[in-house]
């Protein structure tokens, strides 16, 4: 049997978005498990993805269920965040309902079920999130219940 050691404290990003349950009632999507998770295969980077978070402008303007992914750094016990939050392109397209992270975490792949679907691919350099060539076009379905894996060195997606 195996013993199980937690590290640092528990993430929470903030602004993961609420959505309405069949009855109508509000509830937040952190609570619900519609906030999707991936993990390094080197256990020191997690990406969480928030495909309800609204995008906040500063001039207070919303818009509404752009999904946004936020990636975490493991350093002495404590979880970090990476960069800035990645955010959706458009209202509605629920970015980051699946992800999938390299081996080393250096890359993410972000399902966006939103419109016709897709998957980007991103890289991480020197701090900033850089999309890695173009929006492939996926399978609406597949994105929206979390089945994208990218490969451990960063190279192949599937969905």
């Amino acid at each position: 049997q195996s013993n199980w050691t937690k590290i640092g404290d528990s993430i929470m990003p903030e602004d993961c978005g609420v959505f309405a349950d069949d009855d109508g009632d509000t509830v937040s999507s952190a609570i619900r498990s519609n906030v999707v998770v991936d993990l390094s295969r080197n256990g020191m980077y997690v990406a969480i993805g928030c495909p309800f978070a609204d995008l906040r402008h500063e001039n207070g303007t919303i818009v509404e269920r752009v999904g946004k992914v936020e990636l975490y750094q493991e350093v002495n016990g404590t979880w970090g965040l990476v960069g800035s939050p990645i955010y959706g392109p458009f209202a509605n397209a629920h970015f980051g309902a699946s992800v999938s992270l390299s081996g080393n975490g250096g890359q993410l792949a972000i399902g966006s079920p939103g419109s016709d679907g897709g998957v980007s691919v991103w890289g991480l350099n020197q701090g900033d999130w850089i999309q890695d060539g173009l929006t492939i076009e996926a399978n609406k379905l597949l994105l929206s219940v979390g089945k994208i894996s990218l490969s451990a060195d960063g190279n192949i997606v599937a969905m």
